[in-house]
């Protein structure tokens, strides 16, 4: 069993130990809701808005978002439970401009549940340049643990993020 889950995407100008002013965030009502897209071509997982007060049924719940706190809030994630060995889930930012002579400090929080699966972070840049910035391949428990990035890149860029599943798995992000 498994399960992947993101939540509360913060973006603020400057390294991450120098930023304080609050820049633009994702909180996930919906992944469509901060301009987050997937693509079913080169993506053979799905990321789903999960919210609490609904009655989705998950493998292993996760008992709030992060949030809010609560069993209200919303958040994304992948449940692996059910999936098979070596697939892909990603997701993906709208694009941002260069950050020429200024950095972005990049949080979130994020559950990784289950073993052999990768969590990845990364920026592609808008000639397809891709550069990892974030990683994790193990079992973290259902707490949400908080991920941190600074960002630099003279091109334009999105951010991805990746669940890859492995061999012999079982998990959730």
């Amino acid at each position: 069993m498994g399960d992947a889950s993101i939540d509360d995407v913060i973006f603020t100008p400057g390294a991450c130990k120098e930023s304080s002013s609050i820049g633009e965030s994702c909180t996930f009502i919906d992944y469509s809701q901060c301009g987050f897209t997937q693509n079913s071509s080169v993506s053979t997982l799905k990321w789903t808005t999960y919210s609490g007060g609904s009655n989705q049924l998950r493998a292993i719940p996760i008992l709030h978002d992060h949030t809010t706190g609560t069993s209200l809030g919303s958040y994304i994630y992948i449940d692996l439970a059910t999936e098979g060995e070596n697939l892909n889930g990603r997701l993906y930012s709208p694009m941002y401009p260069s950050t020429l002579n200024q950095s972005y400090c990049m949080e979130f929080y994020y559950v990784l549940v289950g073993s052999n699966n990768t969590f990845n972070v990364y920026t592609e840049s808008n000639s397809g340049t891709k550069r990892p910035i974030f990683s994790r391949n193990y079992d973290h428990g259902v707490v949400w643990s908080k991920g941190e990035t600074t960002i630099t890149t003279n091109n334009q860029f999105q951010i991805v993020f990746e669940i890859i599943t492995g061999y012999s798995r079982q998990g959730k992000i």
